[in-house]
């Protein structure tokens, strides 16, 4: 529910930013791909639980950024989509845990 609640506050967060929202809804729906396809080598790589971790830190942690840089739109809109690439692979992450949680309901 976290992760979701987080994607969802991004997703809303982007009528925020001093841009045009069909741009920059169109630049955050291109980092799926690239964050799907990281997510893949992620979990294989670094496993589920830190790659639901580090993915979420990193998304708070480009969120936390970005008023800092509240007088440089350029930089906002950056370090928001940068976050939404994070959460983007912290969402694909929570989907392969929750499938792995079923599959353990289904051995007890």
């Amino acid at each position: 529910m976290l992760i979701a609640g987080m994607f969802d506050g991004h997703i809303r967060n982007i009528a925020n930013l001093r841009y045009s929202i069909y741009a920059t809804f169109t630049i955050s729906s291109l980092l799926e791909l690239p964050a799907d396809l990281l997510a893949a080598w992620g979990l294989n790589w670094l496993g589920r639980r830190w790659s639901a971790c580090l993915s979420q830190l990193l998304a708070a942690a480009c969120t936390l950024v970005c008023p800092i840089f509240f007088g440089h739109p350029d930089l906002v809109t950056f370090w928001a989509l940068l976050g939404r690439f994070f959460i983007t692979y912290a969402m694909n992450t929570g989907t392969q845990v929750g499938g792995k949680w079923g599959e353990w309901g289904e051995k007890f």
